[in-house]
C-alpha cells in the first residue's frame, strides 16, 4: 500500500512511515537493523546497510515527516516513547511496519532521499589464543582455519 494509499483512507498523517531498502550492487541491507529514531522533534527511520567490499556500515536516516508531538498525541507520551526503537519490517513499496502493526511510509514515497547519512567502520572481530588471518568480503569477516575460509 503506498503513502498516498494510506492518506487517502482517511488515515491519520501520524501513521505515514518509512523507506524501502534494496539489497543489490555491493550494499546489504542489515534486515533487522531497520528501527524508528527521533530526533530534533520529527521521526525518521534508521536503516543500517553494510558494505560487501570494505568494512564500512553506512547508517541512512529517512524522514517520515511525522512530528513525535502529533506521534505522541495519537499514541499517548509514554507508548510513543516505547515505539523510538522498535524494530521496523518492511512491507513493500515504501511502506514499513512495526512490532505492534503500525504501519509507516516515507515523507515522499519511495522517492524520498536519507536526510543525513552516518559511516562507521565494522571492527575486526577479537579472537582468542591463535590468531587466525582475517580479510573482510561479502558483508562479513572470514578468517582462515584449517579447513579453510569460514565466517568469523
Amino acid at each position: 500500500m503506498a503513502c498516498r494509499e494510506i492518506e487517502e483512507k482517511g488515515r491519520s498523517p501520524a501513521r505515514q512511515g518509512v523507506y524501502e531498502v534494496h539489497e543489490g550492487g555491493t550494499f546489504m541491507n542489515l534486515g533487522d537493523k531497520e528501527t524508528l529514531f527521533e530526533k530534533d522533534g520529527w521521526l525518521y527511520v534508521r536503516c543500517e546497510i553494510a558494505n560487501w567490499s570494505k568494512p564500512e556500515r553506512y547508517i541512512h536516516y529517512w524522514p517520515t515527516g511525522i512530528r513525535m508531538f502529533d506521534f505522541a498525541m495519537r499514541y499517548g507520551s509514554e507508548e510513543a516513547n516505547k515505539r523510538i526503537g522498535m524494530k521496523l519490517t518492511h512491507q513493500g513499496n515504501g511502506v514499513y511496519r512495526d512490532e505492534k502493526f503500525t504501519t509507516y511510509c516515507l515523507k515522499d514515497g519511495a522517492q524520498t532521499k536519507p536526510e543525513w547519512t552516518e559511516t562507521e567502520p565494522i571492527p575486526e572481530p577479537a579472537q582468542r589464543g591463535k590468531k587466525l588471518e582475517t580479510t573482510y568480503r561479502d558483508g562479513a569477516w572470514h578468517k582462515r582455519t584449517a579447513r579453510g575460509w569460514v565466517r568469523a
